[in-house]
């Protein structure tokens, strides 16, 4: 899963470290400061790759390892692909 907050902080972490929830209760995706949110989510696998709504490559796991941490946490400064509209 990869996430983006509105202060450009980028995060990817596999999907098993997200716990299932009973209903009304809610997991932390990633860690803001400073009043952000989060911006997107996507779901991937790896075997496929990371299509980024708006951007035109997909981006393969070797692209990503700087962005690669544990579910909610900070995360890194985002790419500049992930600036583009979809």
């Amino acid at each position: 899963m990869a996430v983006l907050g509105d202060n450009r902080r980028f995060l990817i972490f596999p999907l098993d470290q997200l716990p299932v929830m009973g209903r009304g209760l809610g997991v932390a995706l990633q860690k803001y400061a400073d009043g952000a949110h989060l911006r997107q989510a996507v779901v991937f696998t790896a075997s496929e790759g990371l299509v980024w709504p708006g951007a035109v490559r997909c981006r393969g796991m070797a692209d990503l390892q700087d962005w690669l941490g544990k579910r909610a946490g900070v995360g890194k400064l985002a790419p500049t692909w992930t600036n583009k509209k979809g």
